[in-house]
């Protein structure tokens, strides 16, 4: 793409015209008179601070007066086409731009505005023309060399272009991004063996780690990998402190089943201050699932004590390093990094909510709504806070706390679909601890208004109504959805076969209970449940065998000890 700033083009004033009725200028060769020069001069004079103080319309007035007594005046010409360039009335500049030039050739800016007007009309061979004119009659004028050379790539003589960008290094030097210019037009000459020769100056003149960075990406970009590696190594024993480099060279060690190698080169990067915190973590976050399959996710954790110790009580360290220990499955050891992170930044929402997650799956339900609190302190519009304080109270069957928690939550999650979803299934849970069972029902209608296919409302609504033996088709309809989709899921299966079971349909629950205990995982109540269907098939031995197992496996209801002992079913 052709790129070419027309730096000295300002177009930030008003439009306007050129005087009406103008006389013609004077074209015959006959010599001004004393009294026609100093009008001349007067008028040149007036338009020039009428130009400096930027009124352009009485200065191109001016100007015009003085070209119509002195037609042979090529700065009055130039400045009339600077004032129409003011206006980007491009086209209108051009023959005054042209006539200052073939008036005084010795002026090297006529060449400029002439070159870049030509440009705006697209008219690239007189642009090119007048920068070939310029660099001969002038000297100093090296910067545009750039838009001569893109003007060649443009006008598809890459030859010429590269002769001009060989003229640029001779005057500036040789530096990346003229480099990058001439390797994509020997690309596109097919001459590969030139380009790789515009890199391997490049580095004889300037071995920096970005130039061998550069190098190697076109190496591989070039489908020559195999040099790569001597490459590299060449690099860093030159740039034996580059960071860059030995954090490349170790992801290919590291892609190449090096590992060992691979992290070694990481030792000098991670005790580096000057190097980012995210880009060292970044890197072993990346690397950390193959280390794991390769029984060394030790190594990494060394590492990151390290980190820790170079970069002390910094947040980004201590709550990526949670990230790193949660990743690994250590989710104390990760819940430690983390809230040593709050202490040093609270205002993190994303480490609050894996604190809060953390605790969560630990069961410490206390923990969770006491942080909840905490971070609702910082961020009390936060609808996920809710949801977790709610879930918390309600694991601790807290269900009037539950449901303000909730409640609140779902004021606040009003635009988030999945989170809304989520709290209106939980609202079911706790409505229906409380006994409300309307609201219950109302809150997982809800739920499934937002989404038919919730797994939690469906199984928890049809178990409710099962137990409650209220609307046992609807319950089983919903039931069976989820045991279709879900064919060995043991919780489903069980909320399946107990609505069979309400509905007195028993030998359809039994193969539905039986697939569930043949399954893995299975809690007592399913072994009692299981042995109910059994009594009431009028398999009381049987019955009494399946509340045994259940009562062993736990989880089982509070009747089951009572069950056992008379031999009885109790509902």
């Amino acid at each position: 793409m052709l790129i070419i700033l027309i730096s000295t083009f300002s177009l930030q004033y008003d439009s306007f015209g050129q005087r009406k009725g103008n006389k013609k200028k004077k074209v015959n060769n006959k010599p001004l008179t004393e009294e026609e020069i100093f009008q001349a001069e007067f008028y040149f004079i007036e338009a020039e601070k009428f130009y400096l103080i930027e009124d352009f319309a009485k200065s191109l007035d001016m100007f015009n007066r003085s070209l119509e007594i002195n037609s042979k005046n090529a700065a009055a010409n130039y400045k009339i086409a600077e004032i129409y360039v003011q206006d980007e009335k491009f086209e209108d500049a051009l023959p005054f731009a042209i006539k200052a030039k073939e008036l005084d050739p010795d002026n090297k800016y006529y060449y400029i505005l002439n070159a870049k007007l030509s440009l705006q009309q697209g008219d690239y061979t007189s642009a090119a023309k007048n920068y070939e004119e310029l660099f001969d009659r002038f000297e100093g004028n090296e910067d545009y060399l750039f838009d001569l050379a893109n003007i060649y790539e443009y006008t598809d003589e890459p030859k010429k272009s590269i002769s001009i960008y060989n003229r640029i290094e001779h005057v500036y030097g040789k530096y990346i991004e003229i480099t990058k210019q001439k390797e994509r037009i020997f690309l596109k000459l097919k001459d590969e063996e030139s380009a790789r020769g515009e890199w391997i100056n490049l580095l004889e003149f300037s071995p920096s780690p970005e130039n061998y960075l550069a190098y190697i990406d076109f190496l591989e970009k070039n489908n020559l990998e195999n040099e790569v590696n001597g490459v590299i190594e060449e690099a860093i024993i030159t740039n034996p402190s580059s960071n860059e480099l030995l954090l490349r060279s170790s992801k290919m060690a590291f892609n190449d089943g090096k590992f060992d190698k691979s992290l070694k080169l990481l030792e000098k990067p991670i005790k580096d201050k000057n190097l980012s915190v995210e880009t060292k973590v970044k890197t072993l976050l990346e690397y950390l699932p193959k280390l794991q399959n390769e029984n060394k996710v030790q190594n990494v954790l060394d590492m990151m004590a390290v980190l820790s110790e170079v970069h002390e009580s910094n947040f980004q360290v201590l709550a990526l390093t949670g990230d790193l220990y949660y990743q690994l499955g250590k989710a104390e050891e990760a819940l430690q990094y983390y809230e040593q992170a709050v202490k040093e930044d609270e205002g993190k929402f994303e480490v609050w909510q894996n604190i809060i997650v953390i605790e969560t799956e630990l069961g410490n339900f206390d923990k969770v709504i006491s942080q909840c609190e905490r971070a609702k302190e910082i961020y009390p519009n936060q609808a996920l806070l809710y949801f977790y304080g709610g879930a918390a109270h309600l694991m601790k069957k807290n269900y009037k706390e539950s449901i303000y928690e909730m409640e609140k939550g779902v004021r606040y999650a009003r635009r988030d679909k999945n989170l809304l979803n989520a709290l209106y299934g939980q609202l079911g849970d706790a409505y229906n601890g409380l006994g409300n069972f309307e609201e219950s029902d109302k809150s997982f209608e809800k739920a499934l208004e937002i989404d038919e296919n919730n797994t939690y409302a469906l199984n928890n609504y049809s178990y409710y109504l099962s137990l409650r033996g209220e609307n046992l088709g609807k319950a089983l309809e919903m039931s069976k959805v989820l045991t279709e989709r879900n064919p060995e899921n043991t919780s489903y299966l069980d909320t399946h076969g107990w609505a069979l079971y309400k509905s007195g349909k028993y030998k359809e629950s039994k193969k539905v209970f039986e697939k569930a205990i043949s399954l893995e995982g299975v809690d007592g109540i399913i072994f009692e449940h299981y042995g109910d269907v059994l009594f009431k098939l009028g398999r009381k031995d049987e019955a009494v065998s399946q509340w045994q197992k259940a009562k062993n496996v736990g989880m089982a209801s509070d009747l089951i000890d009572k069950k056992i002992a008379d031999r009885k079913l109790y509902e």
